[in-house]
């Protein structure tokens, strides 16, 4: 039964660190669609395979910088373990 607790704890810590990344997705996705018509982003990101993928690399880097510079680091970075032995939580 603890290890139940556990993991349940431990999920809802990772949906809490991974709240504002998906409240700012939302924004981002809401301020797109709000500026931006279906066709002209269909016309860009919808046809071909390198150009559609090298025009979304570039539009995402800089809101994914954004995204970083905008927030606090996630807890779980202190749990990587710099050893062989694995995190205890």
């Amino acid at each position: 039964m603890n290890i139940i607790i556990e993991i349940f704890l431990a999920s809802w810590q990772l949906l809490l660190d991974a709240s504002v990344y998906i409240v700012f997705g939302l924004l981002v996705s809401g301020l797109l669609r709000v500026f931006l018509s279906p066709d002209s982003v269909a016309r860009h990101f919808g046809r071909g395979r390198f150009a559609s993928v090298f025009k979304a690399a570039i539009v995402g880097i800089p809101i994914r910088d954004l995204a970083g510079h905008c927030s606090q680091p996630c807890r779980c970075a202190n749990r990587v373990p710099t050893t062989g032995r694995p995190p205890h939580f």
